[in-house]
Protein backbone atom coordinates (compact mmCIF):
# COMPACT_ATOMS: atom_id res chain seq x y z
CA UNK A 1 0.00 0.00 0.00
CA UNK A 2 1.47 3.39 -1.21
CA UNK A 3 1.21 6.70 0.52
CA UNK A 4 -1.85 8.30 -0.32
CA UNK A 5 -1.20 11.70 -2.93
CA UNK A 6 -3.05 14.13 -3.57
CA UNK A 7 -4.38 16.21 -7.11
CA UNK A 8 -6.90 18.14 -7.94
CA UNK A 9 -9.08 17.55 -10.98
CA UNK A 10 -11.41 20.11 -12.70
CA UNK A 11 -15.07 19.24 -13.78
CA UNK A 12 -17.27 20.06 -16.58
CA UNK A 13 -18.97 23.12 -14.32
CA UNK A 14 -15.53 24.27 -13.79
CA UNK A 15 -15.73 23.26 -10.19
CA UNK A 16 -12.29 22.26 -9.04
CA UNK A 17 -11.69 19.49 -6.57
CA UNK A 18 -9.03 17.85 -4.51
CA UNK A 19 -9.19 14.07 -4.32
CA UNK A 20 -6.50 11.95 -2.66
CA UNK A 21 -5.05 8.68 -4.13
CA UNK A 22 -3.91 5.68 -2.62
CA UNK A 23 -2.52 2.72 -4.52
CA UNK A 24 -3.57 -0.51 -3.08
CA UNK A 25 -3.98 -4.19 -4.00
CA UNK A 26 -7.52 -3.74 -5.23
CA UNK A 27 -9.34 -4.59 -8.79
CA UNK A 28 -11.38 -1.66 -8.92
CA UNK A 29 -10.96 2.18 -8.69
CA UNK A 30 -13.00 3.00 -5.20
CA UNK A 31 -14.36 7.03 -4.34
CA UNK A 32 -15.42 7.50 -1.15
CA UNK A 33 -16.53 10.56 0.03
CA UNK A 34 -16.93 10.58 3.76
CA UNK A 35 -19.12 12.91 5.88
CA UNK A 36 -15.37 15.36 6.15
CA UNK A 37 -16.47 15.97 2.38
CA UNK A 38 -12.84 15.02 0.96
CA UNK A 39 -12.51 12.71 -2.08
CA UNK A 40 -10.77 9.33 -1.65
CA UNK A 41 -10.02 7.47 -4.37
CA UNK A 42 -8.09 3.43 -4.46
CA UNK A 43 -6.53 2.09 -7.24
CA UNK A 44 -4.68 -0.70 -8.79
CA UNK A 45 -1.26 0.33 -9.06
CA UNK A 46 -0.57 -0.31 -12.69
CA UNK A 47 -3.85 1.76 -13.46
CA UNK A 48 -2.66 5.29 -15.11
CA UNK A 49 -3.79 8.63 -12.96
CA UNK A 50 -5.66 9.36 -16.70
CA UNK A 51 -7.82 6.32 -16.87
CA UNK A 52 -8.50 7.28 -13.12
CA UNK A 53 -9.43 10.88 -14.07
CA UNK A 54 -11.72 9.31 -16.72
CA UNK A 55 -13.49 7.74 -14.17
CA UNK A 56 -13.98 10.43 -11.75
CA UNK A 57 -15.08 12.57 -14.60
CA UNK A 58 -18.09 9.71 -15.24
CA UNK A 59 -18.82 10.20 -11.46
CA UNK A 60 -19.14 13.90 -11.39
CA UNK A 61 -22.80 13.90 -11.54
CA UNK A 62 -22.62 11.84 -8.36
CA UNK A 63 -19.64 13.80 -6.57
CA UNK A 64 -21.40 17.55 -7.08
CA UNK A 65 -24.27 15.78 -5.99
CA UNK A 66 -22.47 14.62 -2.91
CA UNK A 67 -20.76 17.97 -2.36
CA UNK A 68 -23.56 19.83 -2.24
CA UNK A 69 -25.51 17.51 0.13
CA UNK A 70 -22.95 17.76 2.67
CA UNK A 71 -22.50 21.71 2.33
CA UNK A 72 -26.22 21.75 3.54
CA UNK A 73 -26.13 19.28 6.21
CA UNK A 74 -24.56 19.20 9.67
CA UNK A 75 -21.24 17.95 9.98
CA UNK A 76 -21.50 14.45 11.75
CA UNK A 77 -18.95 13.55 13.84
CA UNK A 78 -20.26 9.92 15.86
CA UNK A 79 -19.99 12.24 18.80
CA UNK A 80 -22.20 12.37 21.39
CA UNK A 81 -25.87 14.15 21.50
CA UNK A 82 -26.16 14.01 17.47
CA UNK A 83 -28.83 12.67 15.96
CA UNK A 84 -28.26 9.27 13.60
CA UNK A 85 -30.89 7.69 11.92
CA UNK A 86 -31.78 4.04 11.64
CA UNK A 87 -34.63 2.29 9.67
CA UNK A 88 -35.49 6.24 8.90
CA UNK A 89 -36.44 6.51 12.68
CA UNK A 90 -33.92 9.28 14.55
CA UNK A 91 -31.96 7.89 17.66
CA UNK A 92 -29.64 10.56 19.84
CA UNK A 93 -26.25 8.60 20.12
CA UNK A 94 -24.47 8.58 23.34
CA UNK A 95 -20.79 7.79 23.34
CA UNK A 96 -19.15 5.41 26.13
CA UNK A 97 -15.96 4.74 27.36
CA UNK A 98 -15.16 1.39 27.75
CA UNK A 99 -14.42 -1.66 26.46
CA UNK A 100 -17.36 -3.32 24.60
CA UNK A 101 -16.08 -2.12 21.50
CA UNK A 102 -19.88 -1.93 19.99
CA UNK A 103 -22.79 0.04 18.96
CA UNK A 104 -26.91 -1.01 19.87
CA UNK A 105 -30.01 0.49 20.00
CA UNK A 106 -31.30 0.96 23.64
CA UNK A 107 -34.66 2.81 23.81
CA UNK A 108 -34.22 6.01 21.89
CA UNK A 109 -30.71 5.95 22.34
CA UNK A 110 -27.94 4.93 19.90
CA UNK A 111 -25.35 3.96 22.51
CA UNK A 112 -21.58 3.46 20.96
CA UNK A 113 -18.90 2.69 23.47
CA UNK A 114 -15.45 2.09 22.70
CA UNK A 115 -12.08 2.83 24.87
CA UNK A 116 -11.04 5.23 21.97
CA UNK A 117 -14.02 7.02 21.76
CA UNK A 118 -12.53 10.46 20.41
CA UNK A 119 -10.79 8.00 17.51
CA UNK A 120 -12.75 8.88 14.18
CA UNK A 121 -11.55 5.75 12.62
CA UNK A 122 -12.84 3.47 16.08
CA UNK A 123 -15.83 5.03 16.05
CA UNK A 124 -16.34 5.08 12.01
CA UNK A 125 -15.78 1.13 12.04
CA UNK A 126 -17.87 0.08 14.90
CA UNK A 127 -20.91 2.19 13.25
CA UNK A 128 -20.14 0.09 10.11
CA UNK A 129 -20.15 -3.15 12.06
CA UNK A 130 -23.09 -1.66 13.34
CA UNK A 131 -25.35 -0.94 10.09
CA UNK A 132 -23.84 -4.26 8.69
CA UNK A 133 -25.29 -6.55 11.44
CA UNK A 134 -28.57 -4.91 11.00
CA UNK A 135 -28.77 -4.50 6.74
CA UNK A 136 -28.52 -8.83 6.55
CA UNK A 137 -32.22 -9.21 7.74
CA UNK A 138 -33.58 -5.56 6.32
CA UNK A 139 -32.36 -6.21 2.70
CA UNK A 140 -33.85 -9.85 2.91
CA UNK A 141 -37.02 -8.82 4.08
CA UNK A 142 -37.54 -6.06 1.52
CA UNK A 143 -36.18 -8.47 -1.56
CA UNK A 144 -39.04 -11.01 -0.66
CA UNK A 145 -41.49 -8.14 -0.17
CA UNK A 146 -40.33 -6.89 -3.55
CA UNK A 147 -39.73 -10.20 -5.64
CA UNK A 148 -43.71 -11.15 -4.86
CA UNK A 149 -44.39 -8.03 -7.52
CA UNK A 150 -41.99 -9.83 -10.01
CA UNK A 151 -42.32 -13.40 -9.45
CA UNK A 152 -44.56 -13.34 -12.37
CA UNK A 153 -42.39 -12.15 -15.26
CA UNK A 154 -39.98 -14.70 -14.80
CA UNK A 155 -37.62 -13.22 -13.15
CA UNK A 156 -35.30 -15.77 -11.50
CA UNK A 157 -34.12 -15.28 -7.24
CA UNK A 158 -30.86 -13.69 -6.93
CA UNK A 159 -28.51 -13.87 -4.31
CA UNK A 160 -27.89 -11.19 -2.64
CA UNK A 161 -24.37 -9.80 -1.33
CA UNK A 162 -24.34 -7.08 1.21
CA UNK A 163 -21.40 -4.27 1.16
CA UNK A 164 -20.61 -1.00 2.09
CA UNK A 165 -20.53 1.41 -1.52
CA UNK A 166 -19.84 5.11 -1.84
CA UNK A 167 -21.34 5.64 -5.29
CA UNK A 168 -24.35 3.01 -5.55
CA UNK A 169 -27.12 1.91 -3.85
CA UNK A 170 -27.01 -1.19 -5.47
CA UNK A 171 -26.43 -2.95 -8.78
CA UNK A 172 -26.79 -6.02 -10.47
CA UNK A 173 -25.30 -9.07 -12.70
CA UNK A 174 -28.22 -10.56 -14.52
CA UNK A 175 -25.91 -13.20 -16.01
CA UNK A 176 -24.83 -14.54 -12.57
CA UNK A 177 -28.53 -13.69 -11.20
CA UNK A 178 -26.70 -11.92 -8.28
CA UNK A 179 -27.50 -8.19 -6.86
CA UNK A 180 -24.95 -5.74 -4.89
CA UNK A 181 -26.97 -3.94 -1.90
CA UNK A 182 -25.30 -1.18 0.16
CA UNK A 183 -25.40 -1.61 3.69
CA UNK A 184 -25.97 1.89 4.47
CA UNK A 185 -29.19 0.90 3.37
CA UNK A 186 -30.07 0.02 6.82
CA UNK A 187 -30.35 3.79 7.47
CA UNK A 188 -33.15 4.13 5.53
CA UNK A 189 -37.18 3.68 6.04
CA UNK A 190 -38.57 0.50 4.14
CA UNK A 191 -39.78 2.00 1.20
CA UNK A 192 -36.22 3.53 0.28
CA UNK A 193 -34.94 0.02 0.44
CA UNK A 194 -37.68 -1.68 -1.66
CA UNK A 195 -36.96 1.21 -4.39
CA UNK A 196 -33.44 0.39 -4.62
CA UNK A 197 -34.16 -3.58 -4.67
CA UNK A 198 -37.27 -3.08 -7.14
CA UNK A 199 -34.38 -1.16 -9.72
CA UNK A 200 -32.24 -3.95 -9.42
CA UNK A 201 -35.14 -6.63 -10.15
CA UNK A 202 -36.00 -4.32 -13.31
CA UNK A 203 -33.30 -4.70 -14.63
CA UNK A 204 -33.36 -8.53 -14.77
CA UNK A 205 -36.21 -6.85 -17.44
CA UNK A 206 -34.54 -4.35 -18.65
CA UNK A 207 -30.80 -4.27 -18.29
CA UNK A 208 -29.95 -0.85 -19.32
CA UNK A 209 -31.88 2.65 -18.24
CA UNK A 210 -34.04 3.30 -21.10
CA UNK A 211 -37.44 4.65 -21.17
CA UNK A 212 -38.55 1.23 -21.13
CA UNK A 213 -36.61 0.50 -17.85
CA UNK A 214 -38.34 3.00 -15.96
CA UNK A 215 -42.09 2.03 -17.17
CA UNK A 216 -41.28 -1.39 -15.53
CA UNK A 217 -40.30 0.66 -12.08
CA UNK A 218 -42.91 2.79 -12.17
CA UNK A 219 -45.24 -0.59 -12.78
CA UNK A 220 -43.73 -2.10 -9.61
CA UNK A 221 -43.80 1.43 -7.79
CA UNK A 222 -45.61 4.02 -9.12
CA UNK A 223 -44.26 6.43 -6.29
CA UNK A 224 -40.15 5.61 -7.09
CA UNK A 225 -39.11 9.15 -7.60
CA UNK A 226 -40.68 10.18 -4.60
CA UNK A 227 -39.00 7.21 -2.24
CA UNK A 228 -35.60 8.27 -4.37
CA UNK A 229 -35.77 11.89 -2.94
CA UNK A 230 -36.71 10.73 0.36
CA UNK A 231 -33.32 8.11 0.40
CA UNK A 232 -30.70 11.13 -1.15
CA UNK A 233 -31.76 13.18 2.13
CA UNK A 234 -29.85 10.39 4.29
CA UNK A 235 -26.68 10.76 2.38
CA UNK A 236 -24.98 12.80 4.82
CA UNK A 237 -25.18 9.89 7.26
CA UNK A 238 -23.29 7.46 4.89
CA UNK A 239 -19.98 8.01 6.42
Amino acid sequence: MSTPTRYTITLSDRTVVTYELQRKAVKNINLRIPGDGKLYVSAPPAVPRSRIEDFLHREEAFISRTLATLQKAPVLTLQTGETWYVQGRPYVLRVIHGPAEAMWLQGNTLCLETESDTDWETRRRLYHAFLLRLSQPLLTASLTRCYARVRSYGIPVPRVTIRFMQTRWGSCTPARQTIRLNAYLAIMPDACIDQVVLHELCHFLEANHSARFYAWLSRFMPDWKSQKKVLESYRPYCI
